[in-house]
């Protein structure tokens, strides 16, 4: 499955990797692991992890790199964790790059015109460059194996959203013989910024219930402004409401600055990539976002009906 790419990254001599935009865990892990590894076996060759990665995992797994538009231009870019050019998470890649492959593991809302191995049932983007580096036959440091453990822990929301449990269990054993560290990852992960606190008070005491069932939260820029908090994302406060019992569809709506609203779904039995997927987002079956510009209450009424008719249909 990865032969073409493989042979791509034994061949360049300089290689970016890249995520999306508002980098999750998997994101962040994917460009670790991978600079890691191909670092491990080709120490002769310049790797840069750029964008914005993750900063309260720096101190435990590494920071992001700089680059400049001649780099780019003279290097193999590898997209992790997303497939859509726009949501590239540097400007220098999103405009420069030339020579680019893709590992991602979302539903397609557009064609990839890249080289590239797209597995919608792969429950991460660091499962599959753990598969790529067992086809590929390469080691791993600690390092590589503690990023490629916290992108699948924190894309599976710590193994709740699986379809094959025994094979990724299997695949974090693999990464735990080579020296991921489990608990100091759980450890990192479990650290709140009291403003993260400040935030989900908020959020569990403004919830509201549609009237088909569907537990949401909407945060407009005021609320946002009043809270003086960055941990304002959908990503994040969506996961505060969740798994309410009798409410199997929970969802977070987040006004950002410019007129717009970023959306997230989750579901512990669901498909709401669906309703994602018709907003022009996308995601994971049971995890998924899009945003809407220029929106109205009752667009987000209409959302809020789409994803109820899910659990009718």
């Amino acid at each position: 499955m990865f032969k073409q790419i493989i042979h791509k990254i034994e061949e360049a001599s300089s290689i970016i990797i890249v995520g999306h935009i508002r980098p999750d865990g998997d994101c962040y892990g994917s460009q670790i692991g991978l600079k890691e590894v191909i670092k491990n076996n080709f120490p002769e060759k310049k790797v840069y992890a750029v964008g914005t990665g993750l900063p309260f995992f720096f101190n435990t797994l590494g920071g992001m790199d700089e680059i400049d538009e001649e780099i780019v231009k003279n290097s193999l870019t590898i997209i992790v964790d997303v497939s859509e050019h726009h949501r590239i998470d540097h400007d220098l890649v999103r405009e420069f790059a030339q020579d680019i492959i893709v590992i991602d593991h979302h539903v397609l809302c557009e064609p990839c015109k890249y080289i590239n191995v797209i597995n919608e049932n792969a429950c991460s983007a660091c499962e599959l460059i753990v598969k790529l580096i067992l086809e590929a036959g390469w080691e791993l440091n600690p390092i590589a194996a503690s990023a490629l453990y916290l992108g699948i822990l924190t894309d599976t929301a710590r193994f709740n959203y699986l379809d094959e449990y025994a094979e990724t269990h299997r695949l974090c054993a693999f990464l735990c013989d080579y020296g991921a560290n489990p608990a100091l990852i759980n450890t990192v992960l479990s650290l709140s910024p009291e403003s993260k606190l400040i935030v989900q008070g908020y959020v569990l005491t403004h919830y509201k219930k549609s009237s088909r069932g569907i537990i949401y939260i909407h945060l407009t820029q005021p609320e946002i402004q009043k809270l003086n908090s960055k941990n304002s994302v959908g990503s994040l406060v969506v996961n505060m409401i969740g798994n309410i019992v009798g409410y199997p569809i929970w969802a977070a709506f987040v006004d950002n600055e410019i007129g717009g609203c970023i959306m997230e779904f989750r579901s512990n039995r669901y498909p709401v990539c669906d309703v994602a997927v018709k907003h022009g987002g996308g995601g994971h079956r049971l995890a998924a976002g899009a945003t809407i510009k220029n929106y109205t209450q009752e667009d987000i009424d209409i959302v809020l009906d789409e994803l109820a008719d899910l659990m009718e249909e």
